[in-house]
């Protein structure tokens, strides 16, 4: 069989409530040369009969269930892994990608080699599908010198969600990446990789529906230990230093690109200037101070106050 040029990953767990709109998307996508590669989580619904039932309708899907729950990251790699696309898209099963999605992002990569990512605007849904609002994502780091991007991305993360993530990348640039990590921000974590390797651009057109829903992955794990055993099912239980972990797997990324000696001064500058601001630097003393009252009570943090341990995961 000859390779698809598109590639869409699909990672899931439990998902039989909104899946079918989902590869219903993926299946009506007007670009035809693609693959879909879905890895199902050990997934005790009907996730996998669905799944089945796409695939044997539809040869460009293919169906992958692990033997056990290998947390969120791990099965999100997986997907890219088990691809063999020029680009790469995720896609997770309760979103929904309109016919364009793919066809106008690989038209902009196609248009400029400089280019790492493409995204579509985003419209955010609800658990009916009726839109929300239309979301202004302003990911678009257009500037030739990657430090400059890194600077404006660190301006920008914190503000904004990481919707680009669900664009389409190059795959050659997506490899050289430590893809998602099984910490909380590695979707942000990556995402600066990503900068760090070229140029984002944004497809002026709203192509991608986002929902939000009472058991979204960010509504469902509200702490920094729930979203840690969400990423990778061995952390459950474990303290986590989020922030901490998120600035020191920033550093690694500016220290293993491929950038020469004064780009990587300049990002490792910029990013310790944006965490020396009064407020970023009191969140990372809060953070550790968090963490050790937790160990010391049983307990743990909540935005800032203290709660009950955590309930398990619900690992998408």
């Amino acid at each position: 069989m000859s390779t698809p040029r598109v590639s869409i990953g699909i990672p899931l767990y439990n998902a039989e409530r909104y899946l079918r709109f989902c590869l219903d998307g993926v299946a009506a996508q007007t670009y035809r040369d693609l693959e879909v590669v879905i890895a199902d989580n050990a997934s005790t619904d009907r996730t996998g009969e669905i799944c089945r039932e796409y695939a044997s309708r539809d040869s460009r899907f293919r169906y992958v269930r692990n033997e056990k729950n290998l947390g969120a990251a791990r099965n999100f790699n997986l997907v890219f892994e088990l691809s063999k696309g020029e680009y790469f898209r995720w896609a997770a099963y309760d979103d929904i990608m309109a016919p364009r999605a793919v066809e106008a992002c690989a038209a902009a990569l196609d248009a400029d080699p400089s280019l790492a990512l493409a995204y579509p605007k985003t419209v955010i849904i609800n658990e009916e599908g009726a839109e929300i609002e239309r979301y202004d994502d302003d990911y678009v780091f257009a500037d030739p010198d990657p430090a400059r991007r890194f600077a404006r991305f660190l301006r920008v993360v914190d503000e904004r969600n990481c919707n680009p993530l669900f664009g389409l990348m190059r795959r050659d640039l997506l490899a050289r990446t430590m893809l998602l990590g099984s910490y909380h921000s590695a979707d942000k974590v990556l995402l600066a990789q990503m900068v760090l390797l070229g140029r984002f651009a944004e497809v002026p057109e709203y192509l991608f529906y986002r929902r939000y829903h009472a058991l979204g992955s960010v509504h469902v794990n509200r702490t920094a230990r729930a979203f840690a055993a969400w990423f990778d099912t061995g952390r459950a239980g474990h303290m986590t230093f989020p922030r901490w972990r998120r600035l020191a797997e920033l550093l690694k990324s500016i220290g293993r690109s491929h950038l020469s000696v004064a780009q990587r001064a300049r990002c490792t500058l910029s990013l310790i200037m944006f965490y020396m601001k009064p407020d970023k630097w009191k969140m990372l003393v809060a953070s550790a101070a968090g963490n050790v009252v937790g160990l010391l009570s049983g307990k743990r943090m909540v935005h800032g106050k203290l709660s009950v341990p955590d309930q398990p995961a619900r690992v998408k």
